[in-house]
């Protein structure tokens, strides 16, 4: 402060007391302004710890998605080196290209699967595996049709169902591992997924090549016609 300042507010205090009460206003209006600074400091600090904590959940999210088409990825390589023992076994059974079950080349690994047989099943496919298998070979009968495509929701009774198909007494984990088989067999047609109302069900988003007619299928159908 200048002397001249210095001397005005002297002169000022001396002369009149009110000045040294409107020091104070302006004293007090300074500090409450300070105060409301340091607040949206505070606020904003916190709204940007929350928008850390949200790239730190997206970054997670994106990790486990990652880690989970790496699995799915894993399960289908797996799938199809299992089976491929078994398809020989088919195309040796086969041979003539007559019968209506050959796999296509268009088949998925779980379609495959659900023709070989329960005996081939048990010896060359995990528990979880023959579970799947189970489960899509009642797709049609335990799941509900939609605009969007059939669902399955885990809380209508699948348990039950599965345990009573497979004649096992299934705790909910074994249902589960089924259900993401189920998806990695099917190399996506059907996904496993938890909804935010209905928890965890399985979607079905393209039909499966051997439920559809095959070329041939067609041809001797209108040659009879």
């Amino acid at each position: 402060m200048s002397n001249t300042t210095i001397s005005e507010v002297s002169s000022t205090l001396d002369g009149d007391n009110i000045s040294i009460n409107e020091l104070a206003e302006h004293i007090q209006l300074l500090t409450g302004r300070i105060d409301d600074l340091e607040q949206e400091v505070a606020t904003k600090d916190e709204r940007i710890d929350d928008l850390e904590q949200q790239v730190e959940n997206l970054e997670a999210d994106h990790n486990t998605h990652d880690k989970r088409m790496d699995a799915l990825g894993t399960g289908i390589a797996s799938a199809n080196d299992d089976i491929a023992e078994l398809e020989d076994r088919i195309d040796a059974t086969d041979s003539d290209g007559s019968d209506s079950n050959t796999p296509a080349d268009d088949w998925t690994p779980l379609e495959r699967l659900s023709i070989i047989g329960d005996d081939a099943l048990d010896e060359h496919v995990s528990a979880s595996d023959r579970r799947a298998v189970t489960l899509f070979e009642h797709w049609d009968e335990w799941s509900t049709k939609t605009p969007q495509g059939n669902l399955l929701k885990t809380s209508d009774s699948l348990k039950s169902l599965l345990s009573t198909a497979t004649d096992e007494h299934l705790a909910w984990k074994q249902v589960y591992r089924a259900c993401r088989r189920v998806e990695q067999l099917s190399k996506g047609r059907l996904t496993f997924f938890q909804h935010d109302k209905h928890g965890w069900m399985l979607k079905q988003h393209r039909k499966f090549s051997s439920a559809q007619p095959s070329s041939a299928d067609v041809t001797a159908s209108s040659v009879t016609t």
